[in-house]
């Protein structure tokens, strides 16, 4: 199920977009989350106007939790392993939001001054395990703006 989420929350995202020389309005960033990790499912299109959103890739476990992470592009941190599953995970956005599940969708304001404003996303899954609890990095996705 989708999220909708408030005008106060679009502007935020505003706030942080990083101007970006992507030539795609969604593409992948290399060698992001655990080693071998899916990418998220980007759904509609973000140009203004339009209906945007992401759906995260499942989890390995059937008890597994999906996240979204929405921010800022930063440079890959290393997460120590624990709390990473597999050794190598990065995270690759300075998020300043995040959505509990696995959908996420905006409708990005018919505003022209967005035309060129990039934000990165990047999915994950808590998963369960007999020690607890680890986090599993999907792979981060750039998303920019266009008309």
């Amino acid at each position: 199920m989708f999220r909708r989420f408030a005008v106060p929350v679009l502007a935020a995202l505003i706030a942080v977009l990083a101007v970006s020389t992507a030539t795609s309005q969604v593409s992948r960033v290399p060698n992001s989350g655990c080693p071998g990790a899916p990418f998220a499912q980007p759904v509609g299109s973000p140009a203004i106007g339009q209906g945007f959103g992401i759906i995260a890739p499942q989890c390995r476990s059937a008890a597994g939790q999906q996240f979204i992470l929405i921010g800022a592009p930063q440079r890959p941190v290393l997460l120590p392993s624990p709390p990473a599953c597999v050794r190598g995970c990065t995270l690759d956005v300075n998020a300043f939001t995040g959505v509990s599940g696995g959908a996420w969708r905006t409708l990005i304001p018919n505003r022209p001054a967005l035309v060129g404003l990039c934000f990165r996303v990047q999915t994950g899954c808590i998963e369960r395990t007999a020690n607890g609890a680890c986090i599993n990095m999907h792979g981060a996705l750039d998303v920019c703006i266009t008309r």
